[in-house]
């Protein structure tokens, strides 16, 4: 028998609650790996013009990413191929928002790393 009190389940709300497209996450993930290459071009430059005065060899890690750090520009084009493009429709929902969120969380310590580098080099040095 039927319960006359319970509201009855409406199958529209369960396919719209499931088939969400992703998109805010899309949306999360891109900002996350556009931040994660802005902040490189901001602050390469700066270090770049400390460096000329330094006047010593710089190490390969500082020398890598003051020349390749325009390459991060590609993470945004990434993390939007991912939600465009990847196989698995269960996957793509989140799998752009955790590539962005990586990006940004490892883009800037590196950054940091190698950007510091030559300075502590130098104060071991003195």
């Amino acid at each position: 028998m039927n319960n006359p009190f319970r509201t009855p389940a409406s199958e529209l709300k369960e396919q719209k609650a499931s088939s969400g497209s992703g998109f805010v996450q899309m949306l999360l993930g891109a900002a996350f790996a556009f931040i994660a290459a802005l902040i490189p071009e901001i602050v390469t430059p700066q270090f770049k013009s400390v460096f000329t005065g330094f006047g010593a060899e710089l190490p390969i890690a500082t020398q890598l990413f003051i020349v390749y750090h325009r390459a991060l520009w590609l993470l945004p084009i990434l993390v939007l191929a991912v939600h465009f493009f990847w196989p698995s429709e269960k996957k793509r929902k989140f799998l752009p928002l955790l590539l962005g969120t990586i990006c940004l969380l490892a883009i800037i310590p590196l950054m940091l790393w190698a950007l510091y580098l030559p300075v502590y080099q130098l104060g071991q040095a003195s």
